[in-house]
């Protein structure tokens, strides 16, 4: 028992000089934690330094992904040609959005002024301002409104304006046929069925713009706006029988009959892009994409941006500046293009009013003088046309500047010296192909100055600016008169004139526009 016991005590002995020992150990390494924690900082350290590093390179590529762009920017045509092209390219559908906006400009009713004329309101020199009144102020509802027909799209869909657009135009013409005095005229046929031309007319020229690449742009512009030509070709021999046979009245009823179905037909063929069947998987993947974010988005407590192509009647009708992009006011080259636009078209109404009056003065039958404007239509048509075709070759804006100097060259070197039916059959000829074509490319050059993404903003906002011009005859008029009376200048010359300087001075802020665009290059592509 004394030998357990003693054997006991000292491993007892032992165990306490070993956990002395530990403990002098341990109590002894002073240096370990510190150095513990200086690599734990060092490592944090390394860490932040990667990851400041890494930023860093996350930096680098975007500034050199930024620079790339503008370096392609500068190389590129224009600013806007990168993204010039919608989002989603053409299809075959597209041709049937250029037949609706080929229909909807076929009626036409030019011809009604002239029938007032001779056979119900006389031909007295205020009679006939009067009368005038009624084909501007339906080109001014067809300009005054584009702003506004943005809005209504924008707000119930394109199917549901163009409704709208037949029952204020239809209703136009039928009211026309109750008529008695003039300025009824000038309400229901010149504002009346205006404001519903002004809609489908909006609707029309944007809906083939947004459908067509910029390759193929300038032939389907050039086809549908081709349709008012068309119209100015057939309507002359649909109105006049009816007019002589049962009467003005039922004219008017009988062209409203022939606009709703016009109309009817264009809505029905009128589709927005983006409802498109082949486009619909990736309309369904952008929607699972924003349902993912918007979920991310909830669980951060982040609201999620709402993006919605229609917006509801009440917020519409409360902010309509949120529709319509009034920054493309302030951008330079859409200013000279309005500029541009409303010199050249002060120009081109002119000899469409008074080419008939000139060749009557000069001894000719009045059926010589209509049969001139039936050459400037079906030439217009033709040239429209064809310009379109050239744009999508050389450039849309090139083809303004090309067309427009030749016409006014025509007006200059062939109108001035025509004193015989041939050679004004000439001039009309060679004015009617060359005269539209601005008209033609007036949504592609918009869409090249704005972007895609601002296009129907700035096609709504140039339609309204560029409204001033449907006075041009006006102003002609006027000048004709102060010129003859105060210098004894011969009659016409005024008109003559106005015409090519008016063409020329356009044509020249088109220059000054490509050359701010393309920085000089006045010989390049655009």
């Amino acid at each position: 028992m004394a030998s357990i016991s003693s054997n006991n005590n000292k491993a007892s002995t032992e165990q306490q000089d070993n956990d002395e020992q530990e403990v002098f150990y341990f109590a002894h390494q002073p240096t370990l934690e510190p150095v513990t924690s200086r690599l734990s900082h060092i490592s944090n350290l390394t860490d932040v330094s990667t990851q400041k590093d890494e930023e860093s390179i996350l930096e680098d590529e975007k500034t050199t992904r930024r620079l790339s762009a503008v370096s392609d920017i500068s190389n590129a045509s224009t600013v806007h040609e990168l993204e010039f092209t919608p989002e989603q390219e053409s299809d075959s559908y597209g041709w049937f959005i250029v037949l609706a906006a080929f229909l909807s400009q076929v009626v036409g009713l030019g011809v009604m002024q002239d029938y007032y004329e001779q056979h119900v309101y006389g031909q007295e020199s205020a009679t006939v301002i009067k009368l005038s009144l009624v084909g501007t102020l339906g080109n001014f509802a067809l300009n005054v409104f584009s702003p506004f027909v943005q809005i209504l799209v924008s707000t119930i869909g394109i199917r549901s304006s163009v409704l709208l657009a037949t029952i204020l135009s239809v209703a136009g013409l039928e009211l026309s046929s109750f008529t008695s005095e003039v300025w009824q005229l000038q309400l229901t046929q010149g504002i009346l069925f205006g404001g519903g031309g002004s809609i489908i007319f909006y609707i029309g020229m944007s809906s083939v713009q947004q459908w067509f690449s910029h390759k193929k742009s300038g032939i389907a512009l050039g086809i549908s706006t081709s349709g008012s030509c068309f119209g100015g070709l057939i309507m002359p021999l649909i109105i006049t029988p009816i007019n002589r046979r049962f009467g003005i009245s039922t004219c008017f009823r009988i062209l409203g009959g022939i606009t709703c179905i016009l109309y009817l037909l264009s809505g029905f063929l009128f589709k927005d892009k983006t409802t498109t069947p082949s486009h619909k998987k990736a309309s369904d993947e952008e929607a699972g994409s924003s349902s993912a974010a918007a979920a991310a988005a909830k669980d951060v407590d982040i609201k999620p941006v709402e993006t919605t192509e229609k917006l509801s009647l009440k917020k519409t009708l409360l902010s309509p500046f949120k529709v319509i992009q009034f920054d493309v006011l302030k951008d330079v080259n859409f200013i000279l293009w309005c500029l541009a636009d409303i010199v050249i078209e002060l120009s081109y109404y002119t000899p469409l009013f008074f080419l008939p009056s000139y060749a009557t003065s000069l001894g000719l039958k009045d059926t010589k003088g209509s049969s001139l404007i039936s050459i400037t239509a079906s030439c217009n048509a033709i040239g429209r046309i064809f310009a379109g075709m050239i744009a999508d070759r050389i450039g849309h804006i090139n083809t303004v500047i090309i067309t427009g100097f030749l016409a006014g060259c025509s007006a200059f070197l062939i109108w001035t010296f025509a004193y015989n039916f041939v050679s004004l059959v000439f001039f009309a000829a060679i004015f009617g192909f060359f005269g539209g074509a601005f008209v033609t490319l007036g949504p592609s050059t918009t869409a090249i100055i704005t972007g895609m993404d601002r296009f129907k903003s700035g096609y709504s906002l140039f339609l309204l600016v560029t409204m001033v011009a449907m006075f041009g005859p006006n102003l002609a008029g006027a000048l004709e008169a102060y010129f003859t009376t105060h210098y004894n200048q011969e009659p016409y010359l005024t008109y003559k004139l106005f015409t090519g300087v008016g063409y020329i001075l356009g044509v020249l802020v088109m220059v000054v526009l490509k050359w701010r665009i393309h920085r000089g290059r006045l010989f390049s592509k655009l």
